[in-house]
Formats: structure tokens, C-alpha cells, sequence
């Protein structure tokens, strides 16, 4: 009983507290074994999710992860926190964040890009650089907002920006302000005038043509612990309403080099243009990471990219964010080899980010270093068995 009051509390609203019973949290746990498995692409409560910093370390910890990344968009609010919550569990820990951008290389829309492997010493100069993407961010959502209210007309209820959506989020204490939580937003919003189940889906159904079989029926179980977060995913992936970004990724390159991070650019989405060309094109932009959605693709695909950056020189990494309470931290890559490659990846990003730290220099200071070696170099940095891999 007094596990389960620890961890149901520690989504508390202030940090410090958080912290302090994070800490009697580990008291109550034995000893840990550390593992190879990873997941370098976590959000907190300082961009969009429901886990705090602190649950998202002893998250980490049920999930049996040996390395686990904070990655908020255009915050880094939560760095602090959740590295001591981590050293806690004795899982390590890597530093990154992504911006939108305008659209470039398979995008047609907006692109999201950033940097991992952020080093202590240049937190501070990071969020300063985040600040101006983040107030432009909180502009979007504004906008959206009232692009939403003109589509919900017909259903005779509005969306308040500051009462309904800013209140879900941690913008006031340096976090960011998302679409998502336009979504969430309404989705309480339909759940409060509509209730959960058939009346809530028969209005959908006026809103949404293509509403599939798997959501309806998740939409009409009452007794669905995620509701409000599936609703909120639904109507995301249902209302088309087209935004303006503005920004350029060679801004996050030049600035991540000058911190000596690690550039990235994300694939999220299927795309009509052949991997070798996309994976060219971020080879020529100065990209340093592919971070790529492995469910957008069959295994032999997701081995063909993995292949393909390697023989780039690129370092890729599976982007599967956590954010929706449903998302689990394991991997959806089945094929074990690919899977290996992928987690040693993310190892050498952590090891690149200590060293830096120490002044030891990092990634690109091995340039001279065959590809595959560098990565196992970085990658012993934390895990001296990747040193004896031939």
C-alpha cells in the first residue's frame, strides 16, 4: 500500500515534492539490475504527457529500461528533475528537444528537428535558443484554437484558449504550450456536454467521416481508463486544419554544432520519396541523427534505413515518442539485430553527451575514426561491453 501511495503521488504538482518522494519511492525497492534497453524519446509534463520528470525515471525503471532520453519540444524545464530521478534507479540518462520548422526534406507540411546529447554546461544557452520557438508555438496553438471554435459551431460549444487549453499545460513555469493540448482540451470539453459512449459518438460522427472500427468501439467502453487521451488522439488524426510554421532547421543545425550536440531531423509520417533519397538529403543538410517512426514501415524497411545510415555515416535511432498514456516504453522492433544496432546508437549519443560534459570532446572530434568504431567508442563510454564487440 505505501508503494502504491508513493507512485500514484508522484505526478504531485510541484517538483520538489516529486523529488522527495521519489526518493522514499527507492527505499521501498530492492536492488536493480541495469539492462541495454532504451527509449531516447520521452516527453514530460513540460511539453505534452501525464507523466511527470520523476514517473517518467520510475516509469523507466518498471519498463526495465538501462537508458532513457527526456525529450520535450522546445523545453528543457524538466532536464534537472528527472536526470536525479534517474540516477535514483540507476538508469542513465541523454538530454534532447525538438523545434517545428518549416517544411524540408520529405515534409510538406512543417518538419520537426532538434538536438540530443546536450551537455549540462550548455542547458542554459539551449533554453535561451528555445525560448523564441516556444513563444511561437504558444501563437499556434491561439490560432488553432479559434480554427477549431469555426468547426464547432454546429455542435454549440467553444474552446476558452486560457481556460480550457493553457491550464492543461506548464507554459508559466517554462514549458511548452502544444496542438495536443488543443485536443485534450476538447476532448474534455465533448466528454463534459456529451458524456462517454453512443450520444459522444453519434456527435462525432458529424464532425469525423472516418471514424475506424477500433476507435469507435474504444469510444463507446465507458469503463476505458484512457478515454479522454484516445478522444483527444482521435480528433488529432481527424480534424485536417492547416498551420503556418515559420523558422529553418539550418538555424537548429548551426546552433546544436555550436553547443556540440547532436543534430536531428524526424521522420514521422509515410512518405512517397524513396529512403535513399531522404536519407541523402539529411546526410547534405548536416544532420547528424535520423530519427525515424519504425511503425510507418515493414521490418525489411526499417533494416534497409538502419543499413543505408550507417553507410551515410548518420546515427539512427527509432523515433518512438512517449506521450499518450496508452504508448508503451519497449520497442515495436521485433527483429533483434536491428534492435541491437539501434540501442548501442543511443548509447554512444549518452556517452558523446559525457564527454562532452568532462571537456573530452565527443562524437565529432572522431571524425578520423571509422563510422561503426566511433559509435562502439561512445557507446563503451557507459557500457564498457560494447568495447569488446568485435
Amino acid at each position: 500500500m505505501q508503494i502504491e501511495k508513493l507512485i500514484s503521488s508522484l505526478n504531485s504538482h510541484t517538483r520538489y515534492k516529486r523529488a522527495s518522494l521519489l526518493k522514499k519511492l527507492r527505499k521501498e525497492i530492492g536492488e536493480i539490475t541495469p539492462t541495454k534497453m532504451v527509449n531516447p524519446f520521452v516527453r514530460s509534463i513540460y511539453s505534452f504527457s501525464n507523466h511527470s520528470p520523476s514517473m517518467m525515471a520510475y516509469l523507466a525503471y518498471k519498463s526495465n529500461l538501462g537508458l532513457i532520453g527526456i525529450f520535450d519540444m522546445e523545453s528543457l524545464e524538466g532536464y534537472k528533475e528527472f536526470e536525479k530521478g534517474c540516477r535514483l534507479f540507476e538508469i542513465h540518462s541523454v538530454l534532447g528537444t525538438d523545434v517545428q520548422v518549416k517544411a524540408h526534406i520529405a515534409d510538406t507540411l512543417g518538419s520537426n528537428c532538434g538536438f540530443m546529447g546536450i551537455a549540462d554546461k550548455y542547458v542554459k544557452s539551449a533554453g535561451k535558443f528555445l525560448k523564441p520557438y516556444r513563444e511561437a508555438h504558444h501563437a499556434r496553438v491561439v490560432a488553432l484554437v479559434d480554427k477549431i471554435n469555426k468547426k464547432l459551431k454546429t455542435l454549440g460549444t467553444k474552446l476558452s484558449f486560457v481556460k480550457d487549453v493553457y491550464v492543461l499545460s506548464k507554459y508559466i513555469r517554462g514549458g511548452t504550450i502544444t496542438e495536443k493540448h488543443v485536443w485534450l482540451a476538447l476532448s474534455k470539453k465533448l466528454i463534459s456536454v456529451y458524456g462517454k459512449g453512443e450520444k459522444l459518438v453519434d456527435k462525432l460522427l458529424g464532425l469525423i467521416e472516418n471514424l475506424s472500427q477500433e476507435d469507435n468501439e474504444l469510444l463507446l467502453d465507458i469503463t476505458n481508463p484512457f478515454y479522454e487521451y484516445d478522444l483527444a488522439r482521435i480528433l488529432k488524426i481527424n480534424f485536417t486544419i492547416e498551420q503556418k510554421f515559420s523558422g529553418s532547421h539550418k538555424d537548429v543545425i548551426e546552433f546544436a554544432n555550436s553547443i556540440e550536440a547532436l543534430s536531428l531531423y524526424e521522420l514521422r509520417f509515410k512518405t512517397t520519396m524513396p529512403i535513399e533519397e531522404v536519407i541523402s538529403l539529411v546526410k547534405k543538410e548536416g544532420y547528424d541523427i535520423f530519427a525515424f517512426d519504425p511503425r510507418i514501415m515493414d521490418e525489411e524497411n526499417v533494416a534497409k534505413t538502419v543499413q543505408l545510415c550507417e553507410e551515410q555515416e548518420i546515427i539512427a535511432l527509432p523515433l518512438e515518442i512517449i506521450d499518450f498514456p496508452r504508448k508503451k516504453f519497449d520497442s515495436c522492433i521485433q527483429n533483434q539485430e536491428i534492435l541491437s544496432k539501434l540501442e548501442k546508437n543511443a548509447w554512444a549519443i549518452a556517452g558523446h553527451e559525457l564527454l562532452v560534459d568532462k571537456g573530452e570532446g565527443g562524437y565529432k572530434t572522431l571524425t578520423d575514426i571509422e563510422f561503426k568504431k566511433r559509435i562502439e567508442i561512445l557507446a563503451g563510454v557507459i557500457r564498457p561491453q560494447y568495447f569488446s564487440e568485435k
